[in-house]
């Protein structure tokens, strides 16, 4: 159900925000994550025509005024909490150790926004709850017992899969583009730790993805013939390491975004990855009986639970190497390009 979840997100993410302009180096560091550049509201402040202006600042416990140079942006990425900004309070921003060269390219880009003429006016909010709507349901709605036989007798295996796919891919799509005109609603400060929480969570997250999508398992679509052999590598931690890795991506990246239109977008993954794999449970339980019983006897969906227990033992060299390696490759191009992609820094 969420096999093309994370290759879609990664193109409809590199084309919503703009993926071929990554030569921009607000977009390379990840600034965009936090400052917007057509001076609309952000977690952090606005760069639209900052350059060269002054700006009132904390340093010290004394109130001042500074002019925003090439000095004072070196001196904001390196040391952020020196020079608080008013309006924000301090520890929001990391520090960045980055070269004179792309502090050079980081001011020029700077210089060359000019001063809005007035604050753009931003979309609406509906667009992104239909868009999850039909993202989520989308998909609990085409593979109920209720909608899927019908369908599949009317239309053919392969046109309903199509369609399918159709569906809620565009519910995704409606979903993704529509955060990038939403409007900025502050929920929560993201202090620093929070960043930590993606930082350390996403290498298990790639590996538990990878080991899922490759061990054949029977909560995975058409994997249900796995049902006669005992369970085998990442089945012994969740009989769900798939959804239930999509479920941990999206959570950890709630805390260090604090805004509306977030909440809403990793909102809606997550609940589609705890919904489908109770949508799963029910169907194969319906479908398979006894079978199915015997196979989530001796697995759970909690990791490791079925192994505290001793229902399950866990055998490494069941993993796979290989599987493992690619994970962890998959996780380190992830985070290589992840401000190219998604305008986000990935480093706590």
């Amino acid at each position: 159900m969420l096999r093309a979840l994370t290759l879609l997100s990664l193109v409809v993410l590199s084309v919503a925000w703009g993926g071929p302009a990554a030569a921009d180096p607000l977009r390379t560091h990840g600034c965009v994550a936090c400052h917007t550049t057509d001076g609309a509201a952000g977690p952090g402040p606005t760069f639209r025509g900052v350059w060269g202006t002054d700006r009132t600042v904390t340093t010290d416990g004394a109130t001042h005024r500074v002019t925003f140079d090439r000095a004072y942006l070196e001196r904001s990425l390196r040391a952020p909490n020196d020079d608080v900004l008013e309006g924000y309070p301090p520890g929001l921003m990391p520090a960045f150790d980055l070269a004179a060269d792309q502090i050079d390219a980081l001011a020029a880009a700077l210089e060359a926004l000019a001063p809005p003429a007035e604050p753009p006016p931003s979309g609406p909010l509906w667009p992104m709850w239909a868009g999850a709507f039909l993202f989520v349901f989308g998909h609990l709605l085409l593979s109920s017992g209720a909608v899927r036989p019908a369908l599949v007798a009317r239309l053919g295996e392969r046109p309903f899969q199509g369609l399918y796919a159709l569906i809620t891919g565009a519910g995704l799509v409606w979903m993704l583009v529509a955060w990038s005109d939403a409007p900025y609603v502050h929920l929560w400060d993201a202090h620093p730790w929070t960043r930590w929480l993606p930082f350390l969570a996403m290498p298990v997250v790639m590996v538990g993805l990878v080991l899922g999508y490759t061990t054949p398992s029977p909560t995975a679509a058409g994997g249900e013939g796995a049902l006669d052999q005992p369970p085998r590598g990442v089945l012994a931690i969740t009989r769900h390491p798939a959804n239930l890795s999509v479920v941990a991506w999206a959570l950890v990246h709630v805390p260090p975004n604090g805004d509306l239109a977030a909440v809403i977008v990793f909102g809606s993954v997550a609940l589609l990855g705890i919904l489908g794999t109770w949508h799963i449970e029910r169907r194969r339980l319906r479908a398979h009986g006894d079978a199915w019983r015997a196979f989530a006897a001796k697995t759970s969906i909690v990791p490791f639970l079925a192994i505290a227990q001793g229902r399950a033992r866990l055998r490494l060299g069941q993993l796979g190497l290989g599987r493992v390696v690619a994970g962890l490759v998959l996780w380190f191009a992830f985070f290589a390009l992840h401000g190219w992609l998604f305008g986000a820094s990935p480093q706590p």
